[in-house]
């Protein structure tokens, strides 16, 4: 390779992780994954696999149509990630024995992002990137990465996400129904 070569590479900020649980066949399943070292979920990267099959993830139960393959995923209070599955009417209910694997990415939050200006980010130099593990040339051969190859950054790395905030989290468990629907004492008691 020259300097005229280069080589485009997908880039994750962070560590990919899977845990699994198995499901009851019980309508409203719920499950809570939970990270260790309180370590940051990024909650825009998330799949959920049910028998190996992925299900979309939804913001609400409501938005699931009748036994619609998907889930509700939240991110934990204390880290980790909740999910919900439906019920057959919104929702379809993992049989009993299903594989449920959820895989995520762990991060550092937005703390892990890295700026491409100096100035900025005395942290950065050219020779401070290492590559992991060794390449495989079409011949089948190894070579080492390091020494052979040299990264440098077009672009600031800006993938991090701070987890659920405390407003999100307000807004998705208020003390009162959404609808403001005085149909019950309680209603009236937290209205007022």
């Amino acid at each position: 390779m020259n300097s005229a070569n280069y080589l485009e590479a997908n880039l994750i900020q962070g560590e990919i992780k899977m845990q699994s649980a198995t499901g009851t066949g019980e309508p409203i399943q719920s499950f809570n994954f939970a990270e260790r070292n309180y370590q940051e979920v990024d909650q825009y990267y998330v799949n959920v696999y049910v028998n190996g099959e992925p299900w979309e993830i939804h913001n609400s139960i409501l938005d699931l149509g009748f036994n619609q393959k998907g889930c509700v995923l939240r991110t934990g209070i204390n880290s980790g990630l909740d999910i919900f599955f439906g019920n057959g009417n919104m929702g379809a209910i993992p049989e009993e024995g299903a594989s449920i694997i959820i895989e995520y990415l762990v991060t550092a939050g937005s703390n892990s992002n890295i700026l491409k200006d100096k100035e900025f980010n005395a942290a950065i130099k050219d020779d401070n990137w290492e590559w992991d593990g060794e390449g495989i040339l079409q011949d089948g051969s190894t070579v080492k990465l390091n020494g052979n190859f040299k990264i440098r950054m077009t672009t600031d790395i800006i993938f991090g996400t701070a987890g659920e905030d405390l407003a999100l989290t307000q807004l998705i468990a208020p003390h009162i129904s959404r609808s403001y629907v005085l149909a019950s004492e309680t209603n009236y008691r937290y209205f007022f």
